[in-house]
């Protein structure tokens, strides 16, 4: 089961249609698959309807952009810009979060709300409190390479990224 996608609602990040997604996915003979696409829930109806129809598991999420501090900052560490080199990445970490049940869809939705009226500095960001907030019923993953936890292990800064790794297991649960 693929749990990182972007599909064409990520905003010049995805190109792939929902129905390409799932039609291969089925023909893989995956049994669940899920939609992640950057700093939105867009795509979750229509994906949702096609999962079922098709008859592939829709797992329901985002990759959240998540502020280095917190949701209200508003300084030139939370912009994006040239990096420094290639890897390191300049703006919001990214995080993804999947719907683990309903009262995590609820909470997911709640997120992505806030992330745009409260959070929304470039581009509509959560922070730790707001996960905290929201914790029950969903997953975190660690991201992508512009992940918290990546960003640390590309600086290799191993006692940052466990560091990072624990704090978001306090706040979800070993098990999510």
């Amino acid at each position: 089961t693929n749990l990182h996608n972007h599909t064409v609602y990520s905003m010049l990040d995805g190109h792939g249609r929902i129905e390409q997604y799932l039609d291969r996915a089925q023909s893989l003979g995956m049994k669940g698959l899920a939609t992640t696409d950057h700093g939105n829930i867009h795509s979750w109806l229509d994906f949702y309807d096609a999962g079922v129809a098709t008859g592939v598991k829709p797992i329901l999420g985002s990759e959240f952009y998540q502020a280095r501090k917190t949701r209200f900052d508003r300084d030139e560490e939370e912009r994006s810009g040239p990096s420094k080199n290639e890897w390191e990445q300049r703006g919001p970490y990214h995080i993804t979060i999947l719907a683990k049940n309903n009262v995590g869809y609820h909470n997911l939705i709640k997120m992505s709300s806030r992330a745009f009226t409260e959070g929304y500095y470039v581009k509509p960001r959560v922070d730790h409190d707001l996960i905290q907030q929201h914790s029950e019923g969903i997953i975190v993953l660690s991201g992508c390479l512009n992940g918290e936890v990546s960003q640390a292990l590309l600086r290799n800064d191993y006692s940052t990224a466990l560091k990072h790794a624990s704090n978001m297991q306090a706040i979800v649960g070993k098990e999510n």
